[in-house]
């Protein structure tokens, strides 16, 4: 009599194997340090923002103080600092006799990020004259 062998086959895979697991919690680990990363830049990007706001602020104040000053008949050039911010005037000899360039540059301090701010303004050398009083 003959007994049949039943053939060797292999049984079926059920379930994941360890090597998917690890690339699947590998991605997922990517994915969640990324997701944790942004409040933190959000953070940076919006005290780089508070900072580029004050030094453009501070400059602008510098311009309106020196366009109402009768400074405007000279060469200027001096640098002040301001609450950590380093800030440069230089207002050249006139040109003509109808108006003068300010350009006033503030450099922010060291730290999150270089927002240095330059702003230049034509005035009237008059222009202390037609500041309402």
């Amino acid at each position: 009599m003959k007994v049949l062998k039943k053939p060797i086959t292999r049984y079926r895979k059920a379930g994941f194997s360890l090597i998917e697991i690890l690339i699947s919690l590998v991605i997922l680990a990517v994915a969640l340090l990324s997701l944790a990363l942004i409040p933190s830049m959000t953070t940076k990007m919006m005290m780089i923002s508070q900072e580029k706001e004050n030094a453009t602020l501070l400059a602008l104040r510098f311009i309106e103080e020196f366009e109402n000053e009768e400074i405007l008949s000279a060469d200027y050039n001096g640098s002040f600092n301001v609450d950590g911010f380093l800030v440069t005037v230089d207002i050249p000899g006139p040109v003509d006799f109808t108006s003068r360039t300010i350009t006033v540059t503030v450099e922010a301090p060291e730290g999150i990020g270089r927002n240095d701010v330059s702003l230049t303004r034509v005035v009237s050398p008059y222009a202390h004259n037609t500041a309402m009083e």
